[in-house]
């Protein structure tokens, strides 16, 4: 079977669109509908209903599109692995990642490593640490980028490092200038935290239910992006870790406070991979180069 056929038949399912399928793939239209007609012969199956607002599927399409998602993503690794042998002058990193690590972790090592290998590609999605551990489950991801999260069997964690979340604030607001506050105070302010989808809001939503504290009033978000911001403008307070704040802590644009008693309310990140994968050789020279012997790149 037409392997070309194949990637252009799943890049317009996943448009619904010749024309944007072609652009994608930098082709002319008329090439993507003569590689789908052929595919449409050789399988005597209807793969598309043509329609005015674009391409929907038909029932066999659909059954395609299951069998082929995986087939096509070994394919395309299989052809990175095998243009690998003449070293890493070629490849790419599949890397899914929690927003904590975005602004400034992963850019970091991602251009430390670009200037020793610059022909390297990337793709990075930024994701909750569930979906994170689904993609590395469903083999659609090389290496998953996590807060702490219960252990599985089928994932490896390469490396990983616990940090206390502390009370972060803005530099005008009332608990800005304690030394050290306790959680009975922080939750009579607004508290900005991240949603359900999140471990750090999981994990402070335990404690508080442990030591039976009601925050007064709580505003959440899926954007880490977001709480940050909202703290900035003096909205609220948040409870992260260092690393989700570096940048505007060292910008003196936010201020971290020690919480009492801020053992029992730690997280951090870990760098997994799934145990019975075998990484692309670009793909664990990234993964060495993030996961040293020692936790203090985190």
């Amino acid at each position: 079977m037409d392997f070309t056929a194949l990637r252009y038949f799943l890049e317009t399912a996943e448009c619904r669109s010749i024309r944007q399928a072609s652009d994608r793939l930098h082709v002319a239209p008329s090439a993507v509908s003569r590689k789908i007609a052929k595919l449409e012969h050789d399988l005597k199956a209807k793969l598309f209903e043509r329609r005015a607002k674009g391409m929907k599927l038909t029932a066999a399409g659909l059954v395609l599109v299951e069998q082929l998602h995986g087939t096509v993503r070994d394919l395309d690794r299989a052809r990175w692995r095998i243009a690998e042998l003449e070293g890493l002058k070629r490849g790419e990193v599949i890397v899914h990642c929690i927003e904590g690590v975005v602004e400034n972790w992963l850019p970091r090592h991602i251009a430390r490593f670009k200037t020793i290998y610059p022909e390297i590609n990337f793709r990075v999605a930024v994701m909750s640490t569930d979906r994170i551990i689904e993609a590395l489950m469903a083999g659609d991801s090389d290496i998953g980028i996590v807060f702490i999260t219960s252990a599985r069997p089928e994932i490896r964690v390469q490396s990983s490092q616990v940090e206390s979340l502390s009370l972060v604030v803005a530099p005008q607001h009332p608990l800005a200038r304690r030394r050290q506050v306790a959680l009975a105070d922080v939750v009579q302010h607004t508290l900005v935290m991240p949603d359900q989808s999140f471990g750090i809001r999981r994990i402070v939503d335990r404690h508080l239910s442990a030591v039976k504290l009601v925050a007064a009033d709580v505003l959440e978000t899926n954007s880490v992006q977001l709480v940050r911001s909202l703290v900035r403008h003096g909205v609220g307070c948040t409870l992260l870790p260092h690393f989700s704040v570096e940048r505007d802590l060292a910008a003196g644009l936010l201020v971290s406070v020690k919480l009492r008693d801020s053992h029992l309310l730690a997280t951090g990140i870990q760098v997994c991979v799934h145990r019975q994968r075998a990484l692309s050789a670009a793909a664990q020279a990234f993964l060495n180069t993030i996961s040293p012997a020692s936790p203090a790149a985190f």
